[in-house]
């Protein structure tokens, strides 16, 4: 994500990818549907896309070489914002 303050990177959308699947697993037997929107970053979007696909049907998921150094106050925030989350929200705990 380089145009927004969002911090993901390619990792980042593989382990939000991974974790929607689960939940998807244990809560819709499995099922998903998947919007793919954006298009501002034709790059990101293409490599996020390739991920996503690449999980789904089980093969090894690519690697790239974004990175990006969050900073530990958003660490923090994020971190608080999800546990605030899984407590209030019962499809989540």
């Amino acid at each position: 994500d380089p145009l927004t303050s969002l911090g993901l990177t390619t990792s980042g959308f593989v382990m939000m990818n991974m974790m929607v699947r689960e939940f998807a697993l244990k809560s819709a037997s499995g099922r998903l549907t998947f919007f793919l929107e954006g298009g501002y970053d034709l790059d990101a979007m293409g490599m996020g896309s390739l991920n996503l696909v690449e999980q789904l049907i089980g093969k090894q998921v690519t690697r790239f070489d974004d990175e990006y150094s969050e900073s530990e106050t958003c660490k923090e925030y994020t971190k608080t914002l999800i546990q605030q989350l899984v407590k209030t929200s019962p499809i989540l705990g």
